[in-house]
């Protein structure tokens, strides 16, 4: 039967996309508003989207279990990278993606290692309505140079809107 075949899954693969979109949720823009509201999570919109120009990584099946450690999305203002699990025969997932928002539109062939401001998100749940939220202490745990990042980010990705003057 169907769910007998999805547990013995076994494999190994990779998957490379390029220049396309994430529906459903506009990283850059969670990044850029957090807010309280953001410790509740963030919900799905259908007219959100992630453009990226490229999405990769590779993968490992075992017992309908994917397992992804190199996840890696390249975009305008953003880079991405994550690990986590998809239970393939119960339809869940657990991810852990860092994206950093950064002041660079290249995308393809951009500088990987930009200076930018990150934010640890969670994904878990069901692949129809998984919960979005971010990891708030991978901010907290240095908020000062958090603070510092955004102002020499401000100018071209937040309208300037983190004074010189503000301070934690």
């Amino acid at each position: 039967n169907q769910a007998a075949l999805l547990d013995d899954i076994d494999g190994e693969g990779a998957m490379n996309f390029r220049d396309g979109a994430i529906r459903g949720v506009d990283i850059p823009n969670m990044v850029r508003n957090l807010s309280i509201e953001t410790l509740l999570g963030w919900q799905q919109s259908s007219d959100a989207k992630t453009d990226f120009t490229q999405l990769s990584g590779t993968y490992t099946i075992e017992n309908g279990i994917l397992t992804n450690s190199d996840l890696n999305l390249i975009g305008p203002l953003l880079r991405v990278t994550g690990a986590g699990t998809v239970d393939i025969p119960d339809k869940t997932l657990s991810y852990r993606v860092d994206p950093k928002v950064v002041a660079s539109l290249e995308g393809q062939g951009g500088t990987q290692d930009l200076e930018g401001f990150a934010v640890p998100i969670r994904v878990e749940g069901s692949w129809s309505r998984p919960r979005i939220y971010p990891e708030i202490e991978g901010i907290l745990q240095n908020a000062q140079q958090a603070l510092d990042l955004l102002k020499q980010l401000g100018g071209c990705l937040f309208g300037g809107a983190v004074s010189a003057d503000q301070q934690l």
